[in-house]
């Protein structure tokens, strides 16, 4: 039978890799709510504006570049398991009709690896992790990539916006913070679904009335001339 049938040899024509390419370049992706994406790649920063609102789906557009530009054995490493995921089984997965935008991305990426000639390994590093080491260094200045263009491209209102998102402050705070106008910096604290319980109640234009005997009393002040210099009087009167 060896005569016959020479010996298999076994022959990888997947692009993905389960182990990292020793002589791959490394590249960190990132993507934010803003549409910024961006990726680091031998210790260059590259941002780019995206027309999308998901973290998701920034980082797959970001992946996508990545892999169109750069052609050689490539490493990639991301901080979200979705794209991750994602992109492993999209080497073996049947035809994607583009139904969605997510679809349609999943498409071009599909066929940009099985136009590759080098192959790929794509992994997941925890975000914000503050440890030690070039993995979370990476994703460390791609994540700050995207923070640093959202600021400078976001006004003075988004930016207070997102700030109370997150701190819920005053509107003081937020005019001092932002230099923003009194009626903007309210505007952003009444619109926020978490502070507007807490703020009072305006009033309907008319004095508040008591249910109850000396429970509810409204106080003026009338003038009784005959009285001199102690014509003015402070006048208290029971509303129920």
């Amino acid at each position: 039978m060896s005569r016959i049938f020479p010996p298999l040899r076994e022959i990888n024509i997947y692009m993905f890799r389960r182990n990292p390419l020793k002589n791959g370049i490394v590249v960190y992706t990132d993507g934010s709510k803003t549409g910024i994406g961006a990726y680091v790649a031998n210790g260059k920063v590259v941002s780019k504006q995206y027309n999308e609102n998901s973290p998701q789906v920034v980082e797959c557009l970001v992946v996508l570049e990545v892999l169109k530009i750069f052609l050689e054995p490539l490493n990639i490493v991301s901080d979200s398991c979705y794209v991750v995921n994602a992109v492993n089984l999209l080497e073996v997965a049947g035809v994607i009709k583009p139904s969605s935008r997510v679809a349609n991305i999943f498409q071009q990426i599909q066929l940009v690896l099985l136009s590759r000639r080098f192959p790929v390994y794509i992994t997941h590093v925890r975000a914000h992790s503050g440890l030690p080491g070039p993995m979370a260094l990476g994703n460390d200045l791609a994540d700050k990539a995207t923070k640093v263009v959202a600021a400078a491209l976001s006004s003075p209102v988004e930016a207070a916006r997102n700030f109370h998102n997150n701190f819920h402050v005053t509107a003081e705070t937020l005019r001092s913070r932002f230099s923003l106008t009194r009626k903007e910096a309210r505007d952003i604290v009444t619109q926020c679904q978490s502070c507007c319980e807490f703020l009072p109640v305006p009033h309907v234009g008319i004095n508040p009335r008591g249910i109850r005997p000396l429970q509810v009393w409204q106080m003026d002040v009338t003038h009784v001339s005959s009285f001199g210099k102690l014509q003015y009087l402070h006048v208290s009167i029971d509303t129920c």
